[in-house]
Protein backbone atom coordinates (compact mmCIF):
# COMPACT_ATOMS: atom_id res chain seq x y z
CA UNK A 1 0.00 0.00 0.00
CA UNK A 2 1.13 3.54 -0.67
CA UNK A 3 2.83 5.51 2.03
CA UNK A 4 3.09 9.30 2.19
CA UNK A 5 5.72 11.72 3.46
CA UNK A 6 4.07 14.95 4.60
CA UNK A 7 6.23 17.91 5.53
CA UNK A 8 5.50 21.44 6.65
CA UNK A 9 8.47 23.63 5.82
CA UNK A 10 9.09 27.23 6.84
CA UNK A 11 11.87 28.53 4.59
CA UNK A 12 14.23 30.89 6.43
CA UNK A 13 17.06 30.98 3.85
CA UNK A 14 15.78 30.60 0.26
CA UNK A 15 19.29 30.65 -1.23
CA UNK A 16 20.49 27.77 0.95
CA UNK A 17 17.18 25.91 0.46
CA UNK A 18 17.75 26.07 -3.32
CA UNK A 19 20.78 23.77 -2.86
CA UNK A 20 18.40 21.15 -1.45
CA UNK A 21 15.78 21.68 -4.17
CA UNK A 22 18.37 21.30 -6.92
CA UNK A 23 19.17 17.77 -5.70
CA UNK A 24 16.09 16.29 -4.03
CA UNK A 25 13.88 15.43 -7.03
CA UNK A 26 16.30 12.86 -8.46
CA UNK A 27 16.71 11.17 -5.07
CA UNK A 28 12.94 11.01 -4.49
CA UNK A 29 12.40 9.49 -7.96
CA UNK A 30 15.18 6.92 -7.46
CA UNK A 31 13.18 5.39 -4.60
CA UNK A 32 9.83 5.42 -6.39
CA UNK A 33 8.61 8.66 -4.83
CA UNK A 34 6.13 10.90 -6.62
CA UNK A 35 5.19 14.42 -5.62
CA UNK A 36 1.44 14.64 -5.00
CA UNK A 37 1.30 18.25 -3.81
CA UNK A 38 3.52 21.21 -3.01
CA UNK A 39 1.55 24.16 -1.67
CA UNK A 40 2.75 27.48 -0.30
CA UNK A 41 -0.80 28.64 0.45
CA UNK A 42 -2.47 25.68 2.15
CA UNK A 43 -5.83 26.41 3.75
CA UNK A 44 -5.81 25.58 7.44
CA UNK A 45 -9.13 24.14 8.61
CA UNK A 46 -8.27 23.35 12.23
CA UNK A 47 -5.57 23.86 14.77
CA UNK A 48 -2.55 26.09 14.90
CA UNK A 49 -0.22 25.69 11.97
CA UNK A 50 2.59 28.04 11.16
CA UNK A 51 3.12 29.60 7.77
CA UNK A 52 5.06 27.67 5.21
CA UNK A 53 5.11 25.15 2.43
CA UNK A 54 3.40 21.78 2.61
CA UNK A 55 4.92 18.91 0.64
CA UNK A 56 3.20 15.56 0.08
CA UNK A 57 5.19 12.75 -1.54
CA UNK A 58 3.75 9.28 -2.27
CA UNK A 59 5.95 6.19 -2.15
CA UNK A 60 4.92 2.68 -3.21
CA UNK A 61 5.16 1.42 0.38
CA UNK A 62 6.61 2.12 3.81
CA UNK A 63 9.86 0.31 2.99
CA UNK A 64 10.47 2.51 -0.08
CA UNK A 65 9.84 5.66 1.93
CA UNK A 66 12.21 4.61 4.71
CA UNK A 67 14.89 3.46 2.25
CA UNK A 68 14.66 6.93 0.62
CA UNK A 69 14.74 8.92 3.85
CA UNK A 70 17.63 6.98 5.40
CA UNK A 71 19.57 6.47 2.14
CA UNK A 72 23.10 7.83 1.84
CA UNK A 73 21.88 9.89 -1.13
CA UNK A 74 19.16 11.67 0.85
CA UNK A 75 21.21 11.99 4.02
CA UNK A 76 23.88 13.74 1.92
CA UNK A 77 21.42 16.56 1.07
CA UNK A 78 19.00 16.76 3.99
CA UNK A 79 21.42 19.04 5.84
CA UNK A 80 20.75 21.77 3.27
CA UNK A 81 17.04 21.69 4.11
CA UNK A 82 17.53 21.45 7.85
CA UNK A 83 19.95 24.40 7.86
CA UNK A 84 17.68 26.59 5.72
CA UNK A 85 14.26 25.77 7.20
CA UNK A 86 12.17 24.91 10.22
CA UNK A 87 10.50 21.64 9.28
CA UNK A 88 8.08 19.03 10.55
CA UNK A 89 7.49 15.75 8.80
CA UNK A 90 5.30 12.69 9.31
CA UNK A 91 4.69 9.38 7.58
CA UNK A 92 1.08 8.60 6.67
CA UNK A 93 0.04 5.08 5.63
CA UNK A 94 -2.65 4.19 3.13
CA UNK A 95 -4.68 1.00 3.18
CA UNK A 96 -5.56 -1.38 5.98
CA UNK A 97 -3.93 0.71 8.69
CA UNK A 98 -5.75 3.79 7.41
CA UNK A 99 -9.04 1.87 7.30
CA UNK A 100 -8.61 0.90 10.94
CA UNK A 101 -7.89 4.51 11.90
CA UNK A 102 -11.00 5.67 10.04
CA UNK A 103 -13.09 2.98 11.74
CA UNK A 104 -11.90 4.04 15.19
CA UNK A 105 -12.32 7.75 14.39
CA UNK A 106 -16.03 7.56 13.55
CA UNK A 107 -18.03 10.01 15.59
CA UNK A 108 -20.49 8.53 18.08
CA UNK A 109 -23.91 7.86 16.63
CA UNK A 110 -26.44 10.38 17.84
CA UNK A 111 -29.93 11.54 16.94
CA UNK A 112 -31.90 14.71 17.53
CA UNK A 113 -34.88 14.38 19.83
CA UNK A 114 -36.80 17.50 20.63
CA UNK A 115 -33.83 19.68 19.76
CA UNK A 116 -31.47 17.61 21.89
CA UNK A 117 -28.99 14.93 20.97
CA UNK A 118 -29.79 11.47 22.29
CA UNK A 119 -26.35 9.93 23.05
CA UNK A 120 -25.85 6.39 21.88
CA UNK A 121 -28.79 6.53 19.49
CA UNK A 122 -28.15 4.42 16.40
CA UNK A 123 -30.18 5.46 13.37
CA UNK A 124 -31.72 2.47 11.67
CA UNK A 125 -31.36 0.25 14.72
CA UNK A 126 -34.39 -1.69 15.96
CA UNK A 127 -36.67 0.68 17.83
CA UNK A 128 -35.18 3.68 16.02
CA UNK A 129 -37.42 6.39 14.71
CA UNK A 130 -35.09 6.71 11.70
CA UNK A 131 -33.69 10.04 12.87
Amino acid sequence: MSCYYLAQIRINDPVAYRQYLDRVDAVVAAFGGEYVAVDDEAVILEGTWGPGRFVLIRFPDDDSLRRWYFSPEYQAIIGYRLAATESRAVVVHEGDAASEVRRRARPPRVAWRGGRVAPGHRPGAPGSDGA
